[in-house]
């Protein structure tokens, strides 16, 4: 009876765990706030830095953001030039607080603030693996007393939801990027810089003459 009080009180702890796991919500950098003071022209484009955390509404990809000193601002781009204009991360040099900083590609950033799929994976073996133990000894049966065997489900799903986040994160700073992304005349574009700095101050982002 102790044992079967053991596994759900397990099952239960790992619920409640797992349900706290914030889910993804989509980056959308044209809904962030553009101040018109910030204009600055170069090029024939104009561009202009958010004035908003990107990141608000996913909090976790947030809080790992600000321990390794990652920012990712939302930026509009406005070709007033009468050609089109090829945009790539090497065209750009973007000064914060006067001082160069190197722009950070999409994968570069999620290596840095996604989920850590090796520890989740980890946590989801463990669980499968104790779930056909009792004691120290493998039966190569099922324990239905076993805290792990209730668990598992829980530590799956939440490996499938954090890969899922990742993807999701990925796919947001990849279509928000500026890897050979191309702006007509008269386009306005909006997209994401992501830049390692202890705080964001006055942004000068430029075209590479």
């Amino acid at each position: 009876m102790r044992k079967k009080q053991i596994s759900l009180f397990s099952y239960f702890i790992l619920l409640l765990f797992t349900s706290c796991i914030s889910s993804y919500h989509a980056i959308q950098p044209s809904f962030s706030q553009y101040s018109e003071s910030e204009n600055k022209e170069t090029g024939g484009l104009v561009i202009t830095p958010g004035n908003e955390d990107i990141l608000t509404s996913n909090k976790v990809f947030q809080r790992k953001a600000l321990k390794k000193g990652i920012k990712l601002i939302a930026v509009k781009i406005e070709n007033h030039s009468s050609e089109p204009v090829k945009l790539d991360y090497e065209n750009f040099e973007v000064f914060n607080d006067f001082e160069l900083v190197k722009l950070l590609t999409p994968n570069q950033v999620c290596s840095k603030i996604g989920y850590n799929m090796i520890g989740r994976s980890a946590i989801f073996a463990l669980c499968v693996a104790g779930s056909f133990q009792i004691g120290m000894v493998t039966t190569g049966l099922i324990n239905l007393y076993s805290p792990f065997l209730y668990s598992s489900p829980f530590s799956l799903y939440y490996l499938i939801r954090s890969a899922v986040s990742n993807e999701q994160f990925k796919t947001d700073l990849e279509s928000f990027g500026f890897g050979n992304r191309l702006i007509e005349p008269g386009e306005t574009i909006y997209g994401i810089f992501a830049f390692k700095a202890d705080k964001v101050g006055e942004l000068l982002i430029r075209l590479k003459q």
